[in-house]
């Protein structure tokens, strides 16, 4: 009888281990076997002890039992077979592998499109503000214009080896340079750090800088000077003119606070900064 019940004990602990390696771990190499052979036989101990409790062993029912846990195997096996040949046929293994290449190409597209995109956004965000920041600059360069100095646009001839100087203008009448910086921010604040950093360009520019030929200066001034002329100020000895260091600001409103306590007041609209007034005017 000791025998009967360890044939089904075993017979039903196959039959658990091979379903758990099958549909559950999905291996059936030795130490995926191994992992499994524990919780499987107490299962299969439970489950044998239940059926030799509740249906006595009889030569009839042994019989029908053993046919019954042959035709499970056999079944289980079976369709455990054509589950694994299907997925392992040449024919599934390319289909996969063709989705898997599509739905990859698909994010790589989808991701070349966005990153597409951000470029375009970014470029023509960053278009914009430079086309502002140029008119203000204009702006700016041509009131000294209308006071007949000489107006030096180096932003637009050096480019980013302006060092840090936006224009210059000359006065031969008044005797002074004029180093501008323009700041026409809309959003971005202006803080004492910003300030700071520009009143040390300013502060550090190197005159002998001033050496932009008397064409590129002619082809962005707004008010027509003659080549000759432009020349005779690019010749003067700027030793002895005076020095005056400018940030045009096109508004108050981005202006930080707390910068106040490090300005004088001059006028409702013009600021000093050490030695260098910060002047409150719109593009208007």
């Amino acid at each position: 009888m000791k025998t009967e019940y360890l044939k089904i004990f075993f017979i039903i602990w196959f039959i658990l281990l091979f379903l758990n390696q099958a549909f559950i771990y999905g291996c059936f190499a030795p130490y995926c076997i191994l992992a499994g052979v524990p919780h499987t036989g107490i299962i299969a101990f439970f489950i044998t002890l239940y059926l030799t409790k509740t249906t006595p062993i009889t030569d009839t029912n042994k019989q029908i039992f053993t046919n019954t846990e042959d035709d499970s195997v056999k079944n289980a096996t079976q369709g455990v077979s054509t589950k694994v040949e299907d997925e392992l046929s040449p024919e599934t293994i390319m289909a996969k592998a063709k989705r898997e290449v599509a739905r990859k190409k698909a994010e790589e597209t989808k991701k070349a499109n966005q990153d597409e995109r951000t470029s375009k956004q970014y470029e023509q965000s960053s278009d914009s503000l430079k086309q502002w920041g140029d008119k203000y600059e204009k702006f700016i360069g041509k009131q000294f214009e209308k006071k007949d100095e000489l107006v030096i646009y180096n932003s637009f001839i050096r480019g980013y080896e302006d060092d840090g100087v936006d224009i210059i203008a000359i006065s031969t009448q008044t005797k002074t340079i004029h180093l501008i910086q323009c700041k026409n921010w809309t959003k971005k604040p202006l803080l004492l750090n910003d300030v700071q950093n520009i009143y040390k360009k300013l502060q550090n520019f190197n005159l002998a800088r001033i050496t932009q030929s008397s064409t590129a200066i002619k082809e962005h001034l707004e008010i027509d000077k003659s080549i000759e002329s432009i020349k005779d100020i690019q010749r003067v000895n700027k030793s002895d003119y005076s020095i005056r260091k400018t940030l045009y600001v096109g508004s108050d409103k981005i202006v930080d606070l707390n910068i106040g306590k490090h300005l004088k007041l001059i006028t409702p609209t013009i600021f000093r900064y050490e030695d260098m007034k910060i002047v409150i005017k719109s593009l208007s």
